[in-house]
């Protein structure tokens, strides 16, 4: 997968952007706390944008079965200092996308390995999900979060 060989974390990737423009850059991607914010603006950034923070919230339009997934770090027995490990895959919109690390993320991480960048599975995967969440599976169905 040469896209996750090119993966870089968010802090070290604003200082390298922030020292090569004269412009004002907007970090994104794995921040959801004040430290990470402050993190950020240190390594140059003009401001943070939290994404995954606000997928709990009931106006983000996300699935109940989502936000719980997302406020029970994933699931039953996990807390803070043991959550659900994210994965990231092209399986579901053809580009790379990060969720929690469900079994059906697992399988497409499988087929994107056996059929390297073959499709995008957004549009059969709609129907899945409409499944998954109308059956409450959290193992089949994709749970956008950040890292």
């Amino acid at each position: 997968q040469d896209y996750r060989r090119g993966l870089v974390e968010v802090v070290p990737l604003v200082r390298g952007i922030a020292d090569a423009v004269d412009v004002p850059v907007i970090a994104a991607g794995g921040i959801m706390r004040g430290g990470d914010i402050r993190a950020v603006l240190e390594a140059g950034a003009s401001a943070a944008q939290l994404g995954t923070a606000f997928l709990s919230c009931p106006e983000c339009g996300t699935s109940a079965m989502h936000r719980e997934a997302l406020l029970g770090y994933g699931g039953e027995g996990r807390d803070a200092s043991d959550p659900l490990p994210t994965v990231v895959t092209l399986g579901y919109t053809g580009k790379p996308a990060r969720g929690l690390q469900t079994d059906r993320a697992l399988r497409m991480a499988d087929l994107e390995g056996a059929l390297p960048n073959c499709f995008n599975g957004m549009l059969a995967g709609r129907t899945l999900q409409a499944a998954a969440l109308k059956q409450g599976r959290k193992d089949a169905a994709y749970l956008w979060a950040g890292s």
